[in-house]
């Protein structure tokens, strides 16, 4: 049986799955081209990371929330010497955060 919480998180996760597309459309216009089947997945994957570790629907999300869920893919320097993980967050977060605004 599903809890309210539960059915409230799917809701939630279908209207930000609704914004990725949105989202993924709209940086195919702004550049003109055909977005990279790499990048629409990177983009995918971690906007999927960032709704479930907010657990919020995009419209909702803060600037605290996104620090947050920067913090929790930071990695040390044992673990990651050369930085892959910030190029992993440097996929145009600023691009995405600037188009929430127009949601």
């Amino acid at each position: 049986m599903e809890t309210r919480t539960e059915t409230t998180f799917d809701t939630i996760q279908n209207e930000n799955h609704k914004i990725i597309g949105d989202y993924i459309e709209a940086r195919k216009t702004e550049t003109g081209v055909n977005l990279s089947g790499n990048f629409q997945s990177l983009a995918m994957r971690t906007l999927n990371y960032l709704s479930r570790h907010t657990r919020k629907n995009f419209k909702d999300v803060t600037r605290e929330d996104i620090v947050s869920f920067l913090n929790s893919l930071r990695k040390s320097e044992t673990e990651d010497p050369t930085h892959r993980w910030m190029q992993f967050i440097q996929f145009r977060t600023l691009g995405w955060i600037f188009f929430l605004d127009f949601v």
